[in-house]
């Protein structure tokens, strides 16, 4: 192949070398048959049809067309279906040259109508792919448009299926809030009617005995005079200034004392000179307790 190679590349400089280049291919070949005892081995088929190329090209009609017949009689031997193909065809052509050449007029004539035929078969098969490229094509374009518009579905699909999810989830999230206000109000009344029973528990003759007490504390006068009180206050409620910091944890200490002289009795006025503030900061201190309380029952104890 490669000294073929040369003489079609024109890798020589007179006619002769050129023959030359092709007896040389044509004596590979023989050493190459030689070397194949086996009648059917595959790749004479490729030797047989070198020979014939190059017998082709050395005008040596006789043994182009008895090679290249001989290619043909392997092909049917070994079950090679003679498809349509330009390799094919350029056997036909090679055969029907050569018998013209040798006069044989009925021989070229039928290899000219089975080339001729084959060429038709190849420059139809062209024709015949495109169209069928393009139906294909067409089909792939609709596949195309389907698969777009199905992603399009799927994806209003899953937006409905996400915004539903997420209904439901604001909902249960809106139950969940209720529930827990729900449950956080019944805590709070029943903390606040701990710290109502534990006020309540102490008797009337008790809660008199401690105002007066915490009245002669205020009129003594002197110095921390509201821990005396409060020590006063501890002494007979012991839980209930915990249970009221518990139940009402946004009320500051100031706040949580005027609750305390307020349940004892004290006026505005004598809560202001106790706490060392003005009537004004007092009554302040008093609207914050009835906005942190909701105003509820507790609100009792600062009137």
């Amino acid at each position: 192949m490669l000294y073929r190679y040369q003489f079609d590349n024109q890798d020589y400089e007179g006619r002769e070398e050129g023959d030359s280049l092709l007896r040389k291919a044509i004596a590979e070949c023989n050493r190459g048959l030689a070397l194949y005892e086996e009648p059917m081995f595959r790749y004479k088929d490729a030797l047989y049809s070198e020979l014939s190329r190059c017998f082709y090209r050395l005008e040596q009609y006789d043994s182009c067309a008895y090679y290249a017949e001989k290619q043909m009689s392997f092909m049917d031997a070994m079950h090679f279906e003679m498809v349509p193909n330009p390799e094919n065809a350029s056997i036909l052509l090679r055969l029907y040259k050569s018998y013209e050449a040798l006069g044989n007029t009925e021989k070229a004539l039928e290899y000219a109508d089975r080339y001729v035929g084959m060429q038709q078969v190849i420059e139809e098969q062209p024709k015949a792919v495109e169209q069928v490229k393009n139906e294909y094509e067409k089909k792939l374009e609709m596949m195309q448009l389907q698969a777009k518009h199905q992603a399009k579905q799927y994806r209003l699909y899953l937006m409905l299926a996400f915004l539903l999810a997420a209904l439901l989830l604001v909902l249960w999230l809106a139950f969940r809030y209720r529930k827990n206000k729900e449950i956080e109000a019944l805590k709070h009344e029943e903390a606040y009617r701990k710290l109502q029973s534990e006020f309540d528990a102490a008797s009337q003759q008790a809660h008199q005995a401690l105002h007066q007490r915490v009245m002669a504390i205020y009129q003594s006068g002197g110095e921390r005079t509201m821990e005396r009180i409060m020590a006063e206050f501890v002494a007979i409620y012991p839980k209930a200034t915990d249970k009221l910091a518990s139940t009402y944890p946004g009320l500051s200490d100031s706040e949580r004392n005027i609750v305390v002289l307020s349940f004892l009795g004290f006026r505005m006025k004598e809560e202001a000179d106790i706490l060392n503030l003005s009537p004004n900061t007092v009554e302040k201190y008093r609207s914050n307790i009835r906005k942190k309380t909701n105003n509820d029952p507790i609100s009792d104890l600062i009137r």
